[in-house]
């Protein structure tokens, strides 16, 4: 039955295609850096820095960006205002950023959902007549046309009941207190608005929802700075050295 709780998930967030963020060369005050096994954009500003990377998973593009106020005055950073555009010749397609808040109610629905399928599946399983103990032969009688069932049979059959509806209680506890845990994780991961004061420097996730274009445009607003870069997703970019 663990097959039918994969074929409905497949047929709901269909097969996973990861790529990398790629960035064009030649862009002007943008580098990249091989630090800690993974490949980072830098671009700098007078006023402000950021370095990213960013791996696209099913169209949900992860981007991790540090930010660094240059400046000698303090200055805002919104997760929301940070937007990517996917690039047709002149036409520039603006892309759905996630608010933090947003994103975290995306990730209990889907885990909610999770949690339906297995119990489903734990049920169903549990219900297979291939699962079930058969007694029939030798506790059930039959004497002068009324049939005798074994009052311990009964009884063990009941007590076996009682037993798989607790461990099935017990597994959605389980499953909801990784669930939290997950969240708190996410949670903690994800940029939220921001006053950066001078000097002081940022990190976190800003989820993006994409489709597939040949080229991409980042645009991060740090104060009034907006760096912008030029990309592409490459499912072969290879993050370790």
């Amino acid at each position: 039955m663990r097959r039918l709780n994969l074929l409905i998930l497949l047929v709901l967030m269909g097969c996973n295609s990861i790529s990398y963020l790629v960035p064009e060369e030649g862009q002007n005050g943008v580098s990249v850096r091989q630090l800690d096994l993974k490949k980072v954009t830098f671009s700098v500003h007078d006023s402000s820095m950021i370095a990213f990377y960013g791996v696209n998973d099913t169209g949900l593009l992860r981007l991790f960006i540090f930010l660094k106020n240059d400046s000698g005055r303090d200055q805002s950073f919104v997760p929301d205002s940070v937007t990517v555009f996917g690039i047709d010749g002149e036409i520039a397609t603006p892309f759905y950023t996630y608010n933090p808040i947003e994103y975290l109610e995306q990730i209990k629905t889907k885990q909610k959902l999770n949690r339906a399928l297995n119990a489903m599946d734990e049920t169903i399983e549990y219900a297979n007549p291939e699962n079930m103990t058969t007694t029939v032969n030798e506790d059930v009688t039959e004497a002068d046309g009324l049939i005798d069932i074994n009052p311990n049979t009964a009884q063990e059959d009941k007590e076996e009941n009682i037993n798989a509806r607790q461990k099935l209680e017990q597994e959605a506890i389980e499953a909801k207190r990784a669930n939290r845990m997950e969240q708190e994780l996410i949670q903690s991961k994800l940029l939220r608005d921001y006053t950066l004061i001078p000097g002081e420097a940022i990190f976190g996730d800003v989820m993006v929802k994409t489709k597939p274009f040949t080229k991409y445009r980042l645009s991060v607003p740090v104060g009034d700075d907006i760096h912008e870069i030029y990309f592409t997703l490459e499912k072969n970019e290879k993050q370790e050295s």
